[in-house]
């Protein structure tokens, strides 16, 4: 069984969307680093190639790696300044017009999906949509806060970004029946792998003849 609704955000929900993001503060530190030294080590190969034709003296040589640091920052600056006006930031609205959205999801069959690199585990779970079987994709790593496949599983997401806000579990763990292969590079590449909330009109069980064939 699937079910969907949404109310307003509790004051603990409203907090957490106010806060930095430091995730996202992170990623641009770890990046910006990584380039630094990526263009510092670039310039400092080639200070010293030219080095090795000019006979310079001490203060020249000091001279020469002060101005390789401040020119490798100014380039990554520049580089870092450019990309974050095209970066994907989610659009500003006034939290009074951001709801939670909360996905039940009760079931007692479920299919991992392994992960490729770190996005996170990835689980299908079978869900009746009337008198139809589906099935809905969730993945990410927030799943790693909870007791994973789980007969009763409750999702919150923000209403605009439906960035996950909280994960409960309030029912008892149980087995995957399978674990299916990362999707592959033409599957990425081509756009055809599923994303995190996606509600499939497949069952379990067509999931997994599509994974063997």
């Amino acid at each position: 069984m699937i079910k969907t609704y949404t109310r307003e955000l509790s004051l603990k929900e409203m907090k957490l969307i106010k806060q930095p993001k430091i995730s996202m503060i992170w990623w641009l530190f770890e990046n910006f680093i990584l380039s630094l030294v990526f263009i510092l080590g670039i310039l400092l190969i080639l200070g010293n190639y030219i080095h090795g034709y000019l006979k310079w003296n001490k203060d020249a040589e000091l001279y020469m790696v002060i101005s390789i640091v401040i020119i490798a920052f100014i380039i990554n600056l520049k580089f870092h300044f450019s990309t974050l006006k095209d970066f994907p930031f989610p659009p500003q609205i006034p939290i009074e017009d951001i709801k939670a959205e909360i996905t039940i999801i009760q079931s007692r069959k479920a299919v991992e999906r392994e992960d490729p690199e770190d996005f996170g585990p990835g689980f299908y779970f079978e869900i009746k949509d009337g008198v139809k079987l589906k099935s809905i994709f969730l993945c990410g790593q927030y799943l790693y806060s909870a007791t994973i496949p789980n007969t009763h599983i409750e999702v919150t997401r923000r209403s605009d970004t439906k960035e996950i806000l909280d994960i409960k579990t309030k029912g008892t763990y149980f087995s995957p029946e399978k674990v299916l292969p990362p999707f592959s590079d033409e599957e990425w590449n081509s756009e055809n792998y599923h994303e995190d909330g996606d509600i499939l009109n497949l069952t379990l069980d067509e999931i997994k003849k599509k994974n063997t064939t």
